[in-house]
């Protein structure tokens, strides 16, 4: 595809969905200047570029929305809960494991002196993989917030996106 298909088909995804340019860069994560270096056929679309641009095209940039959304933002999200209840699923075991071989009252005594009371120390426990999870949500979902600012603004050539 040339320049000018491009820009074309980039123009047309705009008026028919009646988009800025910031809102398809958003969900494309590309730049704003990637996308109006493109229109303007300062620069060519890479393979990566073109298939986004055919499949918004192809499936309409609503459902291309969706699948985005999934894609980009949910997976990783998932990783990070999946990493962080892992981590806090070894550390409640971990935490479980140094009471092994005590007698029932050593295994009471070890989950008293973690909450206060039995249940209370179980809770605690139960709760480490849980707490470690949603703070690995968290980080996951702060650090795409950020990378996806600053990718909007970038104002450099992005090969990942076009070249000349």
């Amino acid at each position: 595809m040339d320049k000018g298909n491009t820009s074309s088909l980039i123009k047309n995804i705009l008026q028919n969905n009646n988009l800025k340019t910031e809102d398809l860069a958003k969900e494309i994560t590309c730049s704003i200047q990637t996308l109006t270096r493109l229109i303007s056929q300062e620069t060519y679309p890479t393979e990566k570029f073109l298939k986004e641009i055919e499949s918004i095209n192809l499936n309409g940039y609503d459902d291309y929305k969706k699948i985005s959304l999934y894609q980009k933002s949910k997976i990783p999200e998932k990783n990070g809960t999946i990493g962080g209840a892992s981590v806090g699923t070894v550390a409640s075991a971990v935490g479980i494991t140094s009471i092994y071989g005590l007698s029932g009252a050593g295994i009471t005594a070890g989950l008293t002196a973690i909450g206060g009371t039995m249940v209370a120390g179980v809770a605690t426990i139960a709760a480490a993989p849980i707490a470690i999870g949603a703070l690995g949500y968290g980080i996951v979902k702060g650090f795409n917030s950020y990378k996806a600012k600053k990718e909007l603004n970038k104002v450099v050539i992005d090969t990942i996106w076009e070249y000349k």
